[in-house]
């Protein structure tokens, strides 16, 4: 409680800016690396989405594409298959983020 209050509360105006990479291009106003104005406009519009409330309702669609993850990795390990870590952990943030976000079963894990 004390770090939330030091941190979001009180300090909150002062720490908005993070180092700057020097990024250019599309990356150059991407969420990790906007400042100012510009984070704040966006914070605004990303924190109804990550809620507690949302959160506990988001979480039952992600254990389940994590079950689904973890079948799958299982059956390749049983058949002794080369996994490539890259593309099953894209399928499945694709699928939770397209799950929890829009209501779509990509099913891109199978």
């Amino acid at each position: 409680a004390m770090l939330k209050t030091i941190l979001v509360k009180e300090c909150f105006t002062i720490f908005t800016n993070r180092r700057n990479f020097g990024l250019n291009g599309k990356l150059d106003v991407s969420l990790t690396v906007v400042e100012d104005d510009h984070w704040k406009r966006i914070r605004n519009v990303l924190s109804p989405t990550f809620t507690s409330g949302r959160l506990k309702e988001m979480f039952p669609i992600i254990k389940r594409y994590r079950d689904n993850l973890i079948k799958n990795l299982q059956k390749k390990a049983d058949a002794k298959e080369p996994v490539m870590m890259k593309e099953i952990f894209g399928a499945y943030s694709m699928d939770a983020i397209a799950s929890t976000s829009f209501s779509v079963d990509l099913d891109s894990l199978n």
